[in-house]
């Protein structure tokens, strides 16, 4: 208790009652402690509240800390008197406790955490028990929450009640009397970590109440995110938070008494995001709008008209609701104050699902196709479609194979993949497209996220189509069509800038040819052919036209079938109107070469010369071809008559032994004199580039065979952009059991290429063969997800959800156990299940907190104790009798409970200077009693970490059987049926009887193993006869128990 010494001279002037009163501790604690009946719309929180947090805000310091700001801020002159808004609160906060999905009761499933479970009102209900002025204070929290980060809320929170103090003093010093109550509140410190942890709980009952109203924070959001007004203009902080907090409860009351208001400032708009009371508003723009709440607590009362329009410059630049602050108690060193600006904005503030998550940055991978050349709708149908049917085409089960048809994979279902993660985004959003909320993350995925070379790693292109795709003609017409895009003018100069060449195979089934293959190589023109008259050649009026020419063999070793065969291909291609010209060997002009590659040195150079027709006029017109693109195969050409120099042709797309499109390496013409063209130019890189509208066209399930491309798809990971593919892949497998999970808004943003837990989840799937991988170049298509990634990596990714910053070695997190983070406790499977069971997640989420500020990682004790029997009293409680057979329930007594041993470190997050420690190792003691005697602390994970020659789980496969306890009998092992049996060192192996008792069991494994044990885990519904006759390792569990020196527990 403060003492009156330390008060400041004025105090002297005090009555003697006053005087009298401030040395009464009875009196002074009786103050601080007493509970008031709570309003009776209140009710309802305290009901739905959990036992331990129900005590805690009744007579724990979360009550004393209420108490003693109501008594502070208790003055009419500074807080007006709200009692609708009172009321409204009471009753919307009710509600929100009764939600059963966000905020379950804890339960013998639960564990040690069972009393932390729950939505965390501890805050709420304790402002409720100390007065209408102390749930004033709690509204405040809840504004200062909902815009201010943790540290900078709490730096408010210190002053303003450092400057109260001073006020009340001064007016103590001006009048010479003040309330007993208050001067007490005045004397008494209230601890930065106290403000600290009324803050944190204030913020996890935020959480949870937006979740329950999240369509209406949703409506209310997307309005407010449009505009740029501050909460006020006040350079004090004290005053301008004092402001806001009375201006937003004298609105909200007005507007709850039917009044309505024109906003001029953020405070209201702050308060109904913050208290979750939403009446009906009229907003004033471009447009008109009347947006209905629908709030039953607000409807048919005041209507909140706002809007009015910007300016350009605000227009362009919506802060939202902002405030600005100079905050003096945010570091210890610098120039103070510091001045600080934060925004209730979404993409500022806001807090995303893991679905919205995977939407921003889905939108973000399908970006580059999105060119509004189909609908948005159309191409996500599309994508969805396509990356189900690449996942179906690979064999998981063999990682060389892939599927022999375009049919989905019937074994893939079941199992997860990048592809199926995009797969099941695109879907899921394709018809949400018209909200409001769902636009702006797409456009915050595409403004944040930034993936290169388009989706699916742009296989789906030029190159890959000419590749795959069979028919030849649906390939010379898309070479004709991308040429049309990229060339320039149509004039004679340019109209051999391109030239398309390919080969077609035959079968000679003459009699003289005996079924010999042989190829016909053609040319054809990627542009319309000009005309002796030099406009462009026309069949008709509404057709270009093309030419083309066949390679053709003469001679006596050409058979007749060789003849029909280019007479009945010239027919085929007049008839598809175009020209048609066969040359023969007699005057060269076009030469193939394949160069030499620096990267395979041992191949030979090979020319094998193409011969074409004998037009002087279009010789000419070839000669003209040209630019440099670098490509290993090129074409080369000369005048037919074999002067002038050769002009050289690059391939822009597809293969020369296949299809392939060229391009002329020089942009000038050559001249029929002979004249020599520039040196080539630097080569080029082809970024020939298909719209989203006709990559739909074009690789269609019944034109694509899509095991085909899946050879050509992966993810690499060493590639930046990749691992962003992995990492949500993963982030999805991690929390696909937490529906209500959220994520940091800020995560997007975040360089994924450099989150510790990537490498270290990839690490261990190697180890694992989980990834497929191609040990040349790295590449993979992943299935990366959580099975076999330990817990360490798993919480390391959560903290950077979590926090949308931290990114932590996991290396530093393995003995942790379990993160405590606002609304939410994320807990190692392994700690709330049978040591037999097998999760399919290595963590678990479960709303609720341990009611304290920060991000807590909780981890055990270096040495945890175990209780000693070493009492001669204690000789009763064990005897190790012979195991008949029979397994039953021997620890119904046997309860886990949680505490804290206050020993704490703060865990490296990048050092801010700031005032409080955002994270830290809290040592936290598992306790297992039977009934109400102290047993142990347990070391969970570590126990479960134990190798296979302390801790057997080879059996845990073996089937069920239907024997009976007769089949124990002439098994030597003895009964384990209490903790003192199993503590004291058994004279043999026993089994522990505690069937159907997770609880006990998972202690019973903990404490054998740290006893140092030998644990044999059993299979549930198999006998001890049946398991004593399997085999580890070549031997038995019967001889494994009888020939073991050390002590043998079957669990």
């Amino acid at each position: 208790m403060a003492s009156i010494g330390n008060f400041n001279a004025a105090a002297a002037s005090l009555r003697t009652e006053a005087t009298n009163a401030l040395v009464n501790i009875n009196l002074e604690l009786n103050l601080f402690t007493k509970r008031v009946e709570p309003p009776s719309e209140y009710v309802g929180v305290g009901q739905h509240l959990a036992p331990t947090r129900r005590h805690e805000a009744q007579e724990g310091t979360r009550h004393t800390i209420a108490r003693k700001l109501g008594l502070l801020f208790k003055d009419t002159r500074v807080l007006p008197s709200t009692p609708e808004l009172i009321k409204a609160y009471g009753l919307r906060a009710s509600e929100i406790a009764r939600s059963s999905a966000a905020n379950p009761r804890g339960n013998f499933s639960h564990g040690p955490f069972a009393g932390m479970i729950g939505a965390d009102a501890t805050t709420l209900w304790a402002a409720a028990t100390s007065g209408r002025s102390a749930l004033q204070c709690h509204l405040l929290a809840c504004l200062l929450a909902r815009i201010w980060e943790p540290a900078e809320a709490t730096s408010i929170w210190v002053e303003i009640v450092a400057r109260r103090k001073d006020e009340l003093k001064l007016q103590l010093t001006e009048e010479g009397e003040l309330g007993q109550d208050v001067l007490y509140a005045v004397l008494e410190d209230i601890l930065r970590s106290d403000l600290r942890d009324w803050d944190a709980s204030v913020r996890a009952w935020m959480r949870v109440a937006d979740s329950v109203m999240a369509r209406q924070q949703t409506q209310a959001h997307l309005i407010i995110d449009n505009l740029s007004l501050p909460v006020n203009a006040k350079p004090d902080a004290y005053d301008s938070v004092i402001s806001a907090w009375s201006s937003a409860m004298t609105q909200m009351e007005k507007l709850l008494n039917g009044v309505p208001l024109q906003v001029h400032s953020g405070d209201i708009l702050l308060a109904l995001l913050s208290w979750h009371l939403y009446p009906d508003m009229k907003y004033l723009s471009k447009e008109d709008r009347y947006i209905e709440q629908q709030d039953p607590l607000v409807e048919g009362r005041g209507i909140l008209t706002f809007g009015l329009e910007p300016s350009p410059r605000i227009e362009r630049d919506c802060k939202s609701v902002y405030w600005a602050l100079p905050l003096s108690h945010l570091r210890y060193y610098g120039r103070l104050p510091i001045t600080r600006t934060r925004s209730v904005r979404t993409s500022d503030r806001e807090r995303i699902t893991i679905d919205e998550l995977l939407w921003v940055m889905v939108s973000a991978y399908v970006a580059d196709w999105d060119d509004d050349s189909i609908p948005t709708k159309d191409l996500l149908s599309f994508v969805g479609d396509v990356a189900m049917r690449l996942h179906g085409s690979y064999d998981f089960k063999n990682s060389s194979k892939f599927a022999k048809s375009n049919s989905l994979g019937k074994n893939n279902e079941n199992i997860d993949s990048w592809l199926m993660m995009i797969s099941r985004t695109c879907l899921k959003y394709q018809s949400r497209l018209g909200e409001e909320r769902i636009r702006k993350l797409k456009v915050l995925g595409q403004r944040f996220v930034n993936f290169v070379g388009g989706p699916f790693q742009n296989i789906f292109n030029v190159s890959n189509y000419l590749e795959f795709v069979q028919n030849l003609e649906d390939k010379i017409s898309l070479l004709r069509e991308v040429t049309a895009s990229r060339s320039g003018k149509d004039d004679e100069s340019q109209q051999y800038e391109f030239l398309i060449i390919y080969r077609r195979s035959y079968v000679d089934d003459s009699v003289e040819g005996k079924g010999l293959k042989f190829e016909i190589y053609e040319y054809a023109t990627a542009r319309p052919e000009y005309g002796v008259s030099g406009s462009l050649s026309r069949i008709n009026d509404n057709t270009l036209s093309h030419r083309r020419w066949l390679s053709v063999k003469l001679g006596d070793a050409v058979g007749t079938k060789y003849l029909e065969t280019v007479k009945r291909r010239l027919e085929e291609v007049k008839k598809m109107g175009e020209k048609a010209t066969s040359f023969s060997d007699s005057s060269p002009l076009f030469g193939h070469r394949r160069r030499r590659s620096v990267y395979q040195q041992s191949s030979r150079d090979s020319d094998q010369l193409i011969y074409v027709q004998n037009s002087r006029r279009e010789a000419r017109g070839a000669r003209d071809m040209g630019p440099h693109m670098g490509d290993r195969d090129y074409v080369w050409m000369k005048a037919h008559t074999g002067a002038g120099p050769t002009v050289e042709f690059d391939v822009v797309h597809g293969r020369i032994d296949a299809i392939a499109l060229l391009r002329r390496r020089a942009s000038i013409v050559v001249h029929q004199e002979g004249k020599d063209p520039p040196l080539a130019q630097k080569p080029e890189k082809s970024t020939w580039n298909l719209s989203a509208k006709r990559i739909t066209q074009l690789f269609r399930p019944d034109t694509v065979d899509f095991s085909k491309y899946a050879k050509a798809l992966a993810v690499r990971l060493t590639a930046k952009h990749h691992t962003i593919l992995l990492c949500m892949t993963f982030i999805e497998s991690l929390y696909r059991d937490s529906p209500g999970a959220t994520v940091d808004v800020r995560a997007v943003q975040f360089d994924f290429h450099k989150a510790l837990w990537l490498s270290s989840a990839v690490r261990q799937l190697l180890v694992t063969k989980a990834v497929m991988i191609d040990d040349v170049d790295l590449r993979a298509v992943p299935r990366l997800n959580v099975h076999g990634i330990n817990t360490a990596t798993c919480f390391a990714c959560i903290a950077m959800m979590e926090t949308g910053t931290y990114n932590l070695n996991p290396d530093e997190l393995q003995n942790v156990f379990a993160i405590g983070a606002a609304d939410s406790l994320y807990i190692a499977s392994a700690l709330v299940q049978d040591p037999t069971t097998k999760a399919p997640c290595p963590v678990k989420r479960f709303i609720g907190n341990i009611g304290r500020a920060g991000m807590a990682f909780m981890v055990p004790p270096k040495d945890p104790e175990i209780r000693s029997y070493d009492k001669i009293d204690e000789w009763y409680q064990y005897d190790h009798k012979e195991f008949d057979g029979t397994m039953e329930d021997c620890f119904e007594g046997t309860s886990l409970h949680l505490s804290f041993s206050e020993a704490s470190q703060a865990v490296n997050v990048d050092f801010s200077g700031g005032r409080d420690v955002e994270a830290y190792f809290l040592e936290t003691l598992i306790s297992v009693h039977d009934r109400e005697t102290w047993i142990a602390e347990l070391d969970i994970l570590g126990a479960l970490r134990s190798p296979k020659e302390r801790l057997v789980q080879e059996l845990l496969g073996s089937k069920p059987c239907s024997c009976g306890p007769d089949s124990a009998r002439g098994t030597k092992i003895i009964s384990i049926d209490n903790f003192a049996e199993m503590i004291v060192p058994p004279r043999q192996a026993g089994i522990i009887r505690a069937n159907g008792n997770w609880q006990a069991r998972l202690a019973a494994a903990s404490i054998c193993i740290a006893k140092g044990y030998r644990v044999i885990l059993k299979p549930e519904g198999t006998c001890w006869g049946c398991l004593s006759k399997a085999s580890l390792d070549d031997t038995t569990v019967a001889s494994i128990v009888e020939g073991t020196n050390g002590v043998v527990v079957i669990l």
